[in-house]
């Protein structure tokens, strides 16, 4: 394991522990399984010795086809990677020990499983077919009207929990038939995350605007057509359900004061229901519809400077446990239109964090709790395996900061293939100095790497 070192100079801090990958064992060389005592493995090499074992790098609880030995000497499916079968190009391509090293004549930061065609040989192409990603993959399942016998059949484990839409937003996903939410709360194990705004209001308060404006609907409208009364009224059908039948409940993106009566302040340990607050509802308030019109068009909405100030406390002690972003990468050709048209949801993930921390410089909250809501929380509540904390044993995601020097948001510095951001102009009073992903650096400060490293997120049972 790699150990981390703080700056002599104290400049760097370590401040945040997001989902995070366990350390590889031995080498970015290894090529041995861990399964046959640090032999080599000959299935991993092409020589189909038919071994059996677990991913010694991936190191997850899934057999490792790269080491079963199948028929074409190299692995044409890998369960690590979550992979169909064939010679169907993965979906997660990265560098794991099955597939380097050894005497193939595999490169050693190439996975053969990822080759759209296979030679039998062990060439494997000078850069992979898809885009490098660092992101990992936490899933959840989508409720629909239509889908409760899929719900009820998802093995646990499978996803980190059910998204339910008790509000219609982007997509049709949408669930309002009361029995079916009836009876997704009375029979599903896992956690149950809800977007809730009550369809009826939103719909009752469009007509009105439209008859006032037409087709002209100023933005600064959304959040009294999206509106606190909306939000109040889904979210106190969602507590009542899990009240009921006892589910574990996650309400996301709260964006009202009122809402907050539903939550008990305290740490999310041990807690039935939860809820969270995304970086743009602490940030922004509808005075900053103005000046930026749809690019923070978003469901739910944007609300009151007072709403803002009453979540921002609620973060602080604990009636809110999770911080998200709901990032939602919209180009700005879909966001430039008028009211109804204009896309709902905007950029957040690269300047997160930067948000966050801007709140722990004015005193909204400290840094222990911005580390507690956007790391520890969330993994302990959705059970993501042996990830969340800065840990032996614990996988290694983590990002260095530098509190000495500022972070100045311009269209240049942006990584978003949507190429905006609803901060641009602003200047933060931290830098994001090295991220690591499975503790493999994949950002300097200036520039992402091309390896790809991300990888579907496991998660504990109910």
């Amino acid at each position: 394991r790699s150990p981390m070192r703080r700056s002599s100079a104290g400049a760097l801090q370590l401040v945040a522990l997001l989902l995070c990958w366990r350390l590889p064992a031995g080498s970015d060389a290894a090529a041995k399984c861990s399964d046959h005592d640090g032999s080599s493995c000959g299935a991993c090499a092409g020589t189909g010795s038919g071994l059996l074992g677990k991913c010694g790098w991936c190191g997850i609880d899934q057999k490792c086809v790269a080491c079963k030995g199948i028929e074409c000497k190299l692995a044409t499916k890998c369960a690590a990677h979550q992979m169909v079968t064939s010679a169907q190009q993965c979906p997660a391509p990265r560098a794991h020990g099955p597939c380097i090293g050894n005497s193939s004549s595999l490169t050693p930061v190439e996975c053969a499983a990822w080759q759209d065609l296979f030679d039998g040989i062990g060439n494997a192409p000078a850069q992979p077919p898809t885009p490098p990603h660092h992101h990992h993959h936490p899933l959840r399942y989508g409720a629909a009207n239509d889908n409760l016998e899929e719900i009820r059949a998802l093995p646990p484990g499978e996803a980190c929990g059910l998204k339910i839409f008790m509000g219609a937003s982007t997509g049709n996903m949408l669930v309002d038939d009361p029995d079916t939410l009836d009876a997704i709360f009375g029979s599903f194990e896992g956690i149950i995350a809800t977007h809730c705004e009550d369809s009826p209001t939103i719909v009752a308060h469009e007509e009105h605007f439209t008859k006032r404006f037409g087709e002209d609907i100023p933005m600064s409208a959304h959040p009294l057509i999206r509106s606190a009364e909306a939000c109040y009224k889904s979210t106190e059908l969602a507590v009542g359900l899990a009240r009921k039948h006892g589910s574990r409940l996650h309400v996301l993106h709260m964006t009202t004061a009122r809402e907050l009566d539903f939550f008990e302040p305290g740490p999310v340990t041990g807690k039935q229901i939860t809820a969270e607050a995304c970086v743009h509802h602490l940030w922004f308030s509808d005075a900053d519809y103005e000046a930026l019109g749809a690019r923070i068009k978003c469901n739910p909405a944007i609300k009151k400077a007072e709403d803002r100030a009453v979540l921002r406390a609620a973060v602080a002690d604990g009636r809110l446990n999770i911080i998200a972003t709901d990032h939602a990468p919209h180009t700005l050709e879909e966001k430039n239109h008028a009211y109804k048209r204009a896309a709902a949801g905007l950029p957040l993930v690269q300047h997160a964090m930067l948000v966050v921390l801007e709140l722990v410089r004015d005193g909204v909250i400290d840094l222990p709790t911005a580390v507690e809501r956007m790391s520890h929380a969330p993994a302990e509540r959705f059970g993501v395996v042996d990830r969340g904390r800065i840990a032996e044993g614990q996988f290694a995601d983590l990002v260095l900061i530098n509190p000495e020097h500022h972070t100045d948001v311009t269209p240049e510095s942006l990584l978003y293939k949507c190429a905006w951001s609803p901060f641009e102009g602003t200047s933060f009073r931290h830098h994001v100095d090295t991220t690591y992903v499975n503790g493999v650096p994949v950002w300097d400060g200036r520039t992402v790497s091309d390896r790809p490293v991300g990888q579907r997120l496991q998660f504990a049972r109910p």
